[in-house]
């Protein structure tokens, strides 16, 4: 359902494309940033450094943009893609870097670093850049840190296409799009069947392909297959309630993925060493017994080690039943398939990070 997007883009035209997370929206601009460098002539070459630069707000989230371009690169060996983000070693990022990366995914603060630190970054051919989760890097404070990539990328070569991608429009993200973008497109993606725009879309012209997905008067866009629902409880039957929850979805209705949202690190921390002893039937010797319907607990947090982190994100994506308990920070926008509840323990401070 994200179509709308790819004939804009190839069309060579800046975009602002408002269109909610995990929606399928990094394929929206990978396939025609892969698209158009394949057909460069004569081919890239390693050595020619980024041609196309993409900003993510996390790294969850830059491991899931790089894979889905990794894979679509797949019958063009020669453009090589990179990823760049804290927790990594800088020494070997600095290596990749002076052997060439094309397609560079990173995260705002890391690239920055390599801009000041890393002297064999060049940005004389890029041709794109992609701004995703635009919402989600103001909110984590990246505003300057954007605003000096920017600046570094116009130092050296001005004429590129720009994309900007958000769940929600701010006065922030305007900001942001009034710095990168020029006479952009304003694309909105819902979850509908998403036609081809019926006129010629124009500098600034507003492409709405309007589903019946809802959509309030802040702008934000929601699913249309979500259902949302809400229990009031007073505040100290709040656990009791979750750990009931827990047990009523995933052990005694078959295997269910769930996520539940905290609001901190400690929150995670805490809830997954309580629901790990008290929720899991240990035996006599205080080993946890794996039984077939035993849930299975993950945590996902800023404060764990990056190989931690990409480890959980993995593993949850990949099982079939399982119950990871995160922050909104580690989880924001991540695509992770067939997660069948999401359970915000404590309300979202707003919409936008609700939605």
């Amino acid at each position: 359902h994200d179509a709308l997007p790819i004939p804009v883009l190839l069309s060579g035209n800046d975009a602002l494309v408002r269109s909610q997370t995990g929606s399928g929206k990094t394929l929206a601009y990978a396939i025609p940033l892969v698209q158009s460098l394949q057909a460069i002539q004569p081919k890239i070459q390693r050595s020619d450094g980024p041609c196309a630069v993409v900003l993510v707000p996390t790294r969850e989230l830059a491991l899931q943009s790089f894979e889905a371009i990794q894979k679509l690169l797949k019958p063009f060996t020669w453009i090589v893609p990179g990823i760049l983000m804290g927790g990594e070693k800088r020494k070997s990022e600095k290596a990749r870097l002076r052997k060439g990366i094309n397609i560079l995914v990173t995260t705002p603060g890391r690239l920055l670093d390599h801009i000041k630190h890393t002297k064999s970054i060049s940005f004389r051919r890029v041709q794109w850049f992609i701004i995703d989760e635009a919402d989600r890097l103001l909110d984590l404070g990246f505003e300057k840190d954007v605003a000096a990539i920017l600046n570094a990328l116009n130092a050296t070569q001005e004429k590129r296409q720009n994309v900007l991608l958000s769940a929600t429009l701010t006065d922030g993200v305007s900001r942001l799009a009034g710095i990168s973008l020029r006479e952009p497109v304003n694309i909105q993606v819902t979850e509908a069947h998403v036609g081809e725009p019926t006129s010629e879309a124009g500098a600034n012209e507003e492409v709405v392909c309007q589903g019946n997905a809802e959509r309030d008067s802040d702008g934000y866009s929601i699913p249309e297959q979500l259902q949302q629902l809400i229990v009031l409880v007073p505040s100290k039957l709040r656990l009791v309630t979750l750990s009931a929850f827990i047990l009523q979805k995933c052990k005694f209705e078959g295997p269910q993925k769930m996520m539940i949202f905290f609001s901190s690190c400690e929150a995670v921390e805490f809830h997954n060493n309580l629901f790990t002893k008290v929720l899991i039937t240990h035996t006599a010797g205080g080993e946890a017994k794996p039984s077939p319907h035993e849930v299975q607990f993950l945590r996902l947090h800023g404060n764990m080690e990056q190989e931690a982190r990409t480890k959980v994100f993995t593993e949850f994506s990949q099982s079939k039943a399982g119950v990871l308990l995160c922050t909104d920070v580690a989880a924001r926008g991540l695509d992770l398939p067939q997660v069948t509840w999401i359970v915000q323990y404590s309300a979202p401070p707003s919409p936008a990070e609700y939605v």
